[in-house]
């Protein structure tokens, strides 16, 4: 059932490894967003069939009880016909039935309890889900911004080259023309 938390531990120590290596923050958190996405369905893969698990364990201490009731009645009609060996049986029987009835509701409230802890794990792993998700795309985003601000800072950056190269281009000829004018006269 709790498989999927440790692998979630792996997924972590995964992160941190790629940190080591200088890998893209873009793709660790989006490595790690898929981790957590595999690892919300196995979530809730578990409690599905722990919800399973839990439902035919209910019928079967449904039969078990109906099964007592029905002992209860047998062994009353027996002593009344007179049929002591037939209620003794039926009695060892229904003692048999409570025992495992005993038994089986004290796993049905383990159940319950497990339940209980794996919904609220699971729902943790959905919120941590959720929350990398917002994450990854914020970073996606700033990561967009600071790529067109590079290129605005660059396209602006040659268009002022360009436009200086001109001005002196320009400067030149009127030197010249200065130069030319001041020579014929």
């Amino acid at each position: 059932m709790f498989a999927f938390f440790r692998r979630l531990k792996s997924a972590v120590s995964s992160i941190h490894t790629m940190m080591e290596k200088g890998e893209e923050p873009e793709d660790m958190l989006n490595q790690y967003v898929l981790e957590l996405e595999q690892e919300v369905k196995d979530g809730e893969l578990a409690m599905s069939k722990m919800i399973a698990e839990e439902k035919l364990l209910l019928k079967r201490l449904k039969e078990i009880r109906e099964k007592i009731e029905k002992r209860n009645h047998q062994v009353i009609e027996s002593i009344e016909t007179g049929k002591e060996d037939f209620a003794r049986r039926v009695l060892e029987d229904k003692l048999q039935l409570e025992r495992e009835y005993k038994q089986l509701e004290l796993l049905k409230d383990y159940m319950e309890k497990q339940s209980k802890e794996g919904k609220e794990k699971l729902n943790e792993l959905k919120f941590d889900y959720q929350e990398m998700k917002i994450k990854r795309d914020m970073l996606n985003g700033k990561t967009g911004v600071a790529n067109a601000r590079a290129e605005i800072k660059h396209s602006t950056l040659t268009n002022y080259s360009d436009i200086g190269s001109e001005l002196d281009r320009e400067i030149e000829k009127v030197k010249a023309t200065i130069k030319k004018k001041s020579e014929r006269g």
